[in-house]
């Protein structure tokens, strides 16, 4: 018997990663991202040319302000064939309107067994730790591959807050 993986299992079952976002406009989330990175030290010009590894992408709207911002290459790492999928699918007719856009990789694997060489100016593992088997073996793990000067988005919540987001949404539905 194959024991459930958090979030995997119910994303693999409904087909999507229910992490979309409710914003007025396209604009507001993007400013909102872009104030979240400047006040973590990372200013737009650091994001160009730069070598982008995302482990838990969900449906990859946080990650449009930083494409927008023209990284060399951006990584996606999920260990949902079909959360990826549809990152994909969305990320190709995104990026067909846009001049400059990265190079995209798409990863297959779940956070603890993602093996890679490479190391990357930003690493981001958004959401993903907590309720999670080894959290601390898997922060440890996202860590290692941020290059020398490089930058690491790892966000956590505690129960309460999750809690609280929860209600949130099973009101809203």
């Amino acid at each position: 018997m194959t024991l459930p993986t958090p979030f995997l299992s119910f994303y693999n079952e409904i087909g999507f990663a229910p992490t979309r976002q409710k914003m007025s406009s396209a604009n507001t989330l993007s400013d909102r991202r872009s104030f979240l990175y400047r006040t973590l030290g990372i200013p737009n010009i650091a994001v160009r040319n730069s070598d982008i590894i995302e482990f838990g992408p969900g449906s990859g709207e946080n990650s449009g302000t930083l494409i927008s911002l023209a990284p060399r290459s951006y990584k996606f790492v999920d260990g949902s064939e079909v959360v990826l999928t549809n990152l994909q699918d969305r990320l190709t007719t995104t990026a067909s309107s846009s001049t400059v856009a990265p190079q995209f990789t798409f990863s297959t694997s779940h956070i603890l067994d993602y093996k890679d060489d490479s190391l990357y100016d930003l690493v981001i593992c958004e959401g993903v730790l907590p309720m999670q088997m080894n959290p601390r073996e898997m922060a440890t793990h996202v860590l290692s591959f941020v290059r020398p000067g490089g930058a690491v988005i790892l966000s956590c919540f505690d129960s309460v807050s999750a809690f609280s987001e929860i209600a949130r949404r099973y009101l809203a539905s």
